[in-house]
Parts: structure tokens; sequence; C-alpha cells
């Protein structure tokens, strides 16, 4: 039996029913009877969501946040060349890849399963974008083998016994030094004894460089990338009649846009350089790039060299104390007669670098 009330009575109930439970637009399609037996909850009865819940969804948003601020900054990246700044986020890939990782894992751990497999999902797809750099080209075991180490000594570094020391250890037999100022080409002509021939060009500001070798050098010149920004071009001898060329070079760093223009010219006639040269070819030093920007891939176009990392990984040089989650800026370059024996990232020499430690071989032919 249908309780029956007065018109103001109905029009507070129906009031009452519209603050706690529905819209004005709701309640004008209910029969007003549907209500009359209503009775608003109080706050205390209410259903209000836990503290947990509440900080469970806050962590979710933001790694949510995270997560797509690393996408968004690799797909930028596809930008690279038509934006400078666009080409540094290139340099990241392996970062966004663990982001990606570990924020979908914290999404699946709180609560989110279609975030965290999409996050997921996206990290594995940069992942494989990396994996050429873990292929190794089956080659055969190469003969006269000989180690080279390439190093950006670092202008400000007070340390300069610890290089000294690191080659003792290592032992290399060609030695491709940047940053190279007069302080240190003192220093370099101090090893005279263990490297006879030496060519040192130091200047003033970042961009000296120096070839130190046991092995004899023939053909030695030093070549420009741009004014004031010399490349040393050297012939080795490695045995009896087998000689390579390296090729020596320091970029300047992409850090606005005019530098980033200097630098992709200076790329480019260094490409050039390296393919006019006599073959086999070495280029190593710090290029100021990574292997997945652009214009590193059109140096390997220019000079018909490849990357030595390949089938090593990723072996980051820079900065020298975040190594593991650093980016690989310095390289060694090597022609299709080179196979590589071993590569690996040396110790702290007291630079903002980590020196590469190579071991060639000439391939059977």
């Amino acid at each position: 039996m249908k309780t029956r009330l007065g018109p103001a009575r109905r029009e507070e109930a129906v009031d009452t029913f519209v603050r706690y439970t529905a819209t004005p637009a709701a309640v004008s399609r209910l029969d007003c009877s549907t209500i009359l037996d209503f009775k608003p909850m109080s706050d205390s009865a209410r259903v209000r969501p836990s503290a947990s819940s509440v900080w469970l969804a806050g962590v979710s948003s933001s790694i949510c946040v995270v997560a797509g601020g690393a996408v968004a900054a690799f797909l930028l990246g596809l930008c690279a060349s038509d934006f400078w700044i666009c080409e540094l986020l290139t340099h990241f890939r392996v970062h966004y890849a663990l982001v990606l990782l570990a924020a979908g894992g914290l999404l699946l751990v709180c609560g989110g399963p279609k975030r965290g497999i999409a996050a997921v999902g996206a990290g594995l797809c940069i992942s494989a974008t990396l994996a050429p750099l873990y292929w190794s080209p089956a080659e055969s075991p190469p003969i006269m083998k000989w180690r080279l180490v390439s190093a950006n000594l670092f202008v400000g570094n007070q340390q300069p016994e610890k290089f000294v020391s690191f080659l003792e250890e290592s032992r290399p037999d060609v030695v491709v030094c940047l940053e190279v100022t007069s302080k240190w080409a003192a220093v370099l002509d101090g090893l005279q004894t263990q490297y006879p021939h030496q060519v040192i060009e130091p200047r003033r500001g970042a961009f000296g460089v120096a070839l130190l070798s046991r092995l004899p050098l023939s053909d030695v010149r030093v070549e420009q990338a741009s004014p004031d920004h010399p490349v040393i071009v050297a012939s080795i001898k490695i045995s009896g009649d087998d000689v390579a060329t390296v090729v020596a070079v320091h970029p300047v760093p992409p850090v606005a846009p005019d530098w980033t223009a200097l630098r992709n010219q200076q790329l480019e006639r260094i490409g050039q350089l390296a393919s006019d040269c006599k073959r086999p070819v070495v280029l190593a030093g710090d290029l100021n790039t990574t292997s997945w920007s652009p214009v590193f891939a059109e140096l390997l176009n220019t000079s018909g060299l490849r990357d030595s990392r390949a089938g090593f990984g990723i072996q980051a040089s820079w900065p020298s104390g975040l190594v593991p989650l650093g980016i690989p800026i310095d390289h060694v370059l090597i022609s299709s007669e080179l196979a590589v024996v071993r590569r690996w990232i040396g110790p702290d020499v007291g630079a903002d670098h980590r020196p590469i430690v190579i071991d060639l071989g000439l391939k059977n032919p």
C-alpha cells in the first residue's frame, strides 16, 4: 500500500533524492511515488574509497605520465633530421626502454593491466631497435691482431697519471687521444719510450687531437674538419706489408643549433676523408652522437665503414661516473677488411669519458 504525501512533503522527498543520488534530469523521468520511501544515508554510512586505493590511483597516474613522456620523447626523436633538439632525444633509447618496461611492471602490480601491457609492449618495441648491437656478423678468425685505445682525456683532468697507468696496464699498440691541450701534449711527449711514433696537435680548447703508436707511421697528414679542428690521418704498419689507415677525430658537441649544424658539417667532411683513405681504415674518436642518430647513419653511409660495437652491446662511455646509464658517444668505426676480436670500455682515467679498448685483426683474404 502506497503512502500518499502532500505536495510539500513530496517536493522535500524529491529534493533530497536529487541532492544525494541523481541529477534533476534523471528525476524528471521518475514517478515521485517511487521515491516516497527514500531515506538519505548519513555521512557515516556512505561508502568512501580507502586511503590505499586513493594512493594506488595516484601512483598509477604518475607512472602513466612518466611512461607517456618516454614514448613522446622516442617519437620526437624520429624528427631528428628536422629539429636539432629532437636529435638529442635519439641518444636515450636505452633509457626509454628501461623506463617503459619498469613502468609496465609497476602498472601491472598497481592494478592497471591494460596500461601495464601497453607500456611493456612499447618498451619491447624500443628494445628491438637496440638488438642489432648485440648481433655479431659471422666472420673468419682474423690474423695480425693489434690493439687500439681511443680516449677523451678531458681538458680539466687533474689526474693524468691515471691515464698513463691505464696505458701501462692495457698496452695498446695505437692510441687516439682527444681534448689534447698543451699540458696533455707534455704528458704524451713523455711517453716516447713506449710510443716512439707520435703526432700531437694540441689546441687551447677541447679539440686538440693526438695519435701515438708503437708501430711505424707513414703518410701522416693533418686535415681540418673545419678551421682549427684537426683530423689526424696516418698509415700504420701492422706487420710486413700490412698497413691500416687510422683517422683520429673530435667534432663539436651539438649543444646549440649552430653547433649542431657545424658538427654535422664536420662529420660529413670526416666521412669523405675516411672514404678517400687507403683501406683498411679505422676511424676513432668522440663523435658527439650515438648509433641511433640519423647523422651517425649518414656518416656510415658516406665513409663506407661499420660500427665496431655490433655484437658487443651498447658500451656507454659518457659520462664516466654513470657509465651503466650513460650513452655511447665515443666510437671506433672500421672497414670491411677488419674484424673485431674484442671490444670493451676501460676504467675511469680522471676524465668525463671512459676510454674504448678494441682488439682488431685483418680478415683472412
